[in-house]
């Protein structure tokens, strides 16, 4: 579901992130952590249960909530997903409590370097994976 949703656009020209407007390097770096978060939800037993339409919604949550989107999870979203604020975001939290619990080093460095968008240990963790070649 989450390349779906990447699919049928999950950064709005009205999205305020790090109190500016998106561009294309946003939305790159949101695709990159949405792929980062997906392989680590795949590899969590804890999330191998999940419904799959709100795990996804979760990871978008993430990715929008890492990247310091204004709006976690906008109206847009909801309807496009049709799963609730109150769901993503409780899903969102489980992913990056699970990130932070991983990666504890990693997200110290994040918390310094967001303006950069992309933490160290997902562009490598992406830039690894043949399967993953961003355009």
């Amino acid at each position: 579901f989450a390349n779906f949703f990447l699919s049928q656009g999950i950064v709005f020209t009205s999205d305020s992130v790090n109190f500016s407007l998106p561009n294309e390097q946003t939305a790159k770096s949101l695709r990159q952590y949405v792929e980062f978060f997906t392989d680590l939800c795949l590899q969590e037993y804890e999330f191998i249960s999940a419904d799959s339409l709100i795990l996804a919604s979760g990871i978008i949550a993430a990715a929008r909530k890492m990247l310091r989107f204004k709006d976690v999870w906008r109206r847009e979203l909801e309807l496009l997903t049709t799963v609730s604020a109150k769901e993503a975001e409780e899903c969102a939290g489980a992913i990056l409590a699970r990130y932070q619990k991983l990666f504890p080093r990693t997200q110290k460095k994040t918390l310094r370097q967001r303006d950069e968008n992309v933490p160290p240990v997902a562009k490598s963790h992406i830039q690894s994976k043949n399967s993953y070649k961003l355009n």
